[in-house]
């Protein structure tokens, strides 16, 4: 939170051109600053998707969660709060309600096999460490019957085999990335 503070304008005008009280409001200017960005710090570690470095050491102790070297806070992030999702009952609803919350809506696709039991999904996620901790979530959720086939969502050739150079020059970058 970036915050001015600038107390000597709260003195009487005649303290406020003495020099001991300009030296004493400018230091306390810098710890009332200080003060109040840890403020915002307590209020954004309320909140799962704002947590600073602090709230997420602070939720990793307490879900016993080692988080890898090679983590941004962000990966961090994610990790807890995909284990807040962890919660049974599990439903075809209740896999994509988690899903939207960890990827964002439109963000993944599941296919669903009845008749060989496969459930196929697909998510647009960039950071392989974000696919690791889906996978171990989804390896919780989905019934073990259930075979499981889960990676990142890429065209493919055989997605676009069928157009010509043309058809495709024609879409932008996100129309031909959403293109089947």
């Amino acid at each position: 939170m970036l915050r001015s503070i600038n107390l000597i304008n709260r003195l009487p005008p005649k303290l406020q051109d003495k020099k001991e009280y300009i030296q004493i409001c400018q230091t306390q200017d810098k710890e009332f600053v200080f003060l109040w960005n840890k403020i915002d710090d307590c209020l954004k570690d309320q909140y799962l998707h704002e947590l600073t470095l602090n709230g997420v050491k602070r939720w990793e102790k307490i879900m016993k969660i080692t988080p890898k070297a090679s983590e941004t806070l962000e990966d961090r992030r994610f990790r807890i709060i995909n284990r807040f999702l962890n919660k049974l009952p599990y439903t075809m609803t209740s896999l994509k309600q988690i899903l939207n919350t960890l990827c964002g809506e439109n963000e993944y696709t599941i296919d669903y096999d009845i008749a060989t039991f496969t459930l196929k999904i697909r998510l647009n996620l960039t950071v392989k460490n974000q696919l690791d901790e889906v996978k171990r979530t989804l390896k919780h959720i989905v019934p073990t019957n259930i075979v499981q086939d889960i990676d990142l969502l890429y065209n493919t050739w055989g997605m676009v085999k069928d157009k010509t150079w043309g058809e495709m020059k024609k879409l932008t970058w996100l129309e031909a990335k959403m293109h089947e």
